[in-house]
């Protein structure tokens, strides 16, 4: 578990994912479709679903193929990151998906779970890190323009 204050002040907890998170990561996912937020879902998950997804990624990360974090703050979960290792001949390579709650976005929350995520996933072999990112999210391009040490192509951009 890593903690850290926020530029808002509020005290963040990143730790792995749990079973117990299904409900946190419901809302924060229903959230995010509700806004019409920048994510490749535009219909919410349901309760069943959920547990269901969430089986799986804490399956993966026991067989380290995933690193799946979240950002609590006083007992909510407020954001979620992962890096999912890829199959066969591109297991050195991980896919990295970040999510945001509208209210806790811009207070350097993304910055740390990123930090930490691309530190453990250099844990369990994965030396590239790709993404997918909707061209008009200004806001997660300047991030992971910060926080990237090498170019190998251009990001995956998706049209709107």
């Amino acid at each position: 578990m890593v903690e850290f204050i926020s530029k808002k002040g509020r005290k963040i907890e990143i730790r792995e994912i749990q079973e117990n998170d299904w409900v946190g990561l419901r809302n924060l996912m229903n959230s995010l479709v509700k806004e019409n937020a920048f994510i490749l879902r535009n219909v919410p998950i349901s309760k069943e679903e959920q547990i269901k997804n969430l089986k799986k990624r804490i399956g993966d990360i026991k067989k380290e193929e995933r690193v799946d974090l979240v950002a609590i703050y006083k007992g909510k979960l407020v954001a979620n990151i992962y890096i999912r290792r890829e199959k066969f001949k591109e297991k050195h390579v991980g896919t990295l998906g970040v999510f945001v709650k509208k209210n806790y976005r811009n207070e350097g929350i993304g910055k740390a779970l990123m930090k930490e995520v691309l530190k453990r996933s250099k844990r369990i072999g994965i030396k590239l890190v790709v993404l997918e990112v909707f061209k008009v999210n200004k806001p997660a391009m300047i991030l992971y323009k910060k926080l990237v040490s090498k170019v190998w192509g251009t990001p995956k951009s998706i049209k709107t």
